[in-house]
């Protein structure tokens, strides 16, 4: 009697196993669509700049971070690193008494008490220890965001592993760069027909990422991805696609008209990618170099170099734009991402 009760009940157990399979891999699902919207759109809405698009950005981070903090045994240490300097900045913009920011920081006492002064009101009895409380605020929630990001970034490697992960890196880079160069050649002064830049762009700098400077470096990070991607043996995708989305990334880095990209242009190559190897490095037994002819390598060195010096001699709008001070500082997530490949 007792093992035929017992049969139902190890059906019943056989039959909820793929359900909770199921379950679990929607799930994973979610969080890695969550951490794409959240990689790729916080770089194609102008780099999260504006406060309205960071409250989504961040709330669709948090919600991921959430989702995936659950199946983790302890959060990574990076992760509570950003989230303790998310707190830090957010500390700043509480309100205090007076004596005791005079005690913390009395040049910051002294402009709040002093603002009122030419109103003839009374001095302010409590006030935060930032001057600017809603920057501050807007610089926690990037923090928080970055970390949930960490954490989505590390859940992904461990399902999918790191190629999908720089896949990603990649595939956002390769899209804001054709993006950019999309704008160039339609020759157009406002971004998605809607968005009018407040400061002087340059015709090949109209994209996601108005900053020539900040479009370069997100070009390198891809052109870095992609490359290894190309090289690896473990790509999730053909090689066709990587070498198209390699030459975009390659012709709007060209026609950035970036300094800091022509400085890191004009290096003399190292690396496992130059081309040459030390004597004294020695290999695992099994495994192969990846050797490249030096002299390719450096041809697209000076091309990307030279293109960006011709454009940097131009007295256009271009050099306006490199010698303005941003004052939008905001780097979309992407870049935690990276370093969560790497750990």
């Amino acid at each position: 009697m007792d093992t035929l009760a017992n049969k139902p009940n190890a059906a019943s157990r056989r039959r909820r196993r793929p359900q909770r399979r199921r379950k679990v891999n929607s799930w994973d699902s979610l969080c890695d669509g969550l951490l794409v919207t959240v990689v790729v759109g916080s770089a194609l809405a102008i780099g999260t700049v504006h406060i309205p698009v960071l409250l989504a950005v961040s709330a669709l981070a948090l919600l991921g971070a959430t989702l995936e903090t659950l199946a983790l045994r302890r959060v990574p240490w990076p992760a509570l690193v950003m989230t303790a300097l998310g707190l830090f900045s957010a500390l700043q913009a509480i309100p205090l008494p007076a004596a005791w920011v005079s005690r913390a920081s009395p040049a910051v006492a002294d402009v709040w008490l002093r603002c009122l002064v030419p109103f003839g009101e009374p001095a302010l009895l409590r006030f935060p220890l930032s001057l600017d409380a809603g920057a501050s605020i807007a610089e926690a929630l990037k923090w928080l965001t970055y970390a949930s990001v960490y954490i989505m970034a590390t859940r992904m490697r461990a399902r999918r592993g790191s190629a999908w992960l720089v896949l990603l890196l990649f595939g956002s880079a390769a899209l804001v760069t054709l993006i950019t160069l999309l704008h160039g050649v339609a020759d157009l002064a406002v971004l998605y027909g809607v968005y009018h830049p407040d400061f002087a762009v340059g015709r090949w700098s109209v994209g996601p990422l108005l900053n020539s400077n900040n479009l370069a470096g997100y070009a390198i990070l891809g052109l870095f991805s992609g490359g290894g991607l190309l090289l690896s043996d473990r790509s999730p995708v053909p090689r066709l696609p990587l070498t198209i989305g390699l030459g975009v990334i390659t012709v709007a880095l060209c026609l950035s008209g970036s300094r800091a990209a022509a400085n890191a242009a004009s290096r003399p190559p190292s690396g496992p990618l130059s081309g040459t190897r030390s004597a004294t490095t020695r290999m695992p037994r099994g495994a192969s170099a990846v050797t490249l002819p030096t002299s390719r390598i450096s041809s697209v060195r000076c091309l990307i170099s030279a293109s960006c010096r011709s454009r940097m001699r131009r007295p256009a709008t271009i050099n306006a734009l490199l010698s303005r001070p941003l004052n939008r500082r905001a780097l979309p997530p992407i870049r935690i991402a990276a370093v969560a490949i790497v750990r």
